[in-house]
């Protein structure tokens, strides 16, 4: 939102996640809670599908209402996006789809959401944009 014609992007754009909204970890928790007998399990909570870095920025042009074939990636290089991360993260979710969960948003459609809510945010004036630089 910064600079809408170029978007610097940490890491090479090939690292790749799953992410889940918000509401799907709520439901995860809660059919755990009332489905698991056993106390203290622990669960993977994750959708069945990844996003890269790339697929992700090409997702917040979108959301801004950008052509993302019209907005430079400036790519900082290597495999990952800072000191420690992991380039590819897989989890396995098996556990807790056996209780009868499922996630109702793709890693896509949460990061889409999350996305709308932080614009609305920095429109709202809730949340300051970094100065050009």
């Amino acid at each position: 939102m910064v600079d809408p014609t170029r978007l610097a992007i940490l890491g090479d754009g090939r690292q790749s996640k799953s992410y889940i909204h918000a509401r799907d970890v709520v439901d995860a928790v809660l059919t755990a809670h009332t489905r698991e007998t056993r106390r203290f399990q622990v669960f993977n909570v994750s959708t069945l599908d990844a996003i890269s870095v790339t697929e992700i920025a090409r997702l917040a042009c979108e959301v801004l209402g950008l052509d993302p074939d019209a907005v430079r990636f400036d790519y900082a290089g290597g495999d990952r996006g800072w000191k420690g991360d992991v380039p590819v993260v897989r989890l396995d979710s098996n556990r807790i789809r056996a209780l009868g969960w499922s996630h109702r948003f793709d890693t896509a459609g949460a990061m889409a959401d999350a996305m709308r809510a932080v614009r609305a945010d920095v429109e709202a004036g809730n949340v300051p944009l970094p100065e050009p630089g």
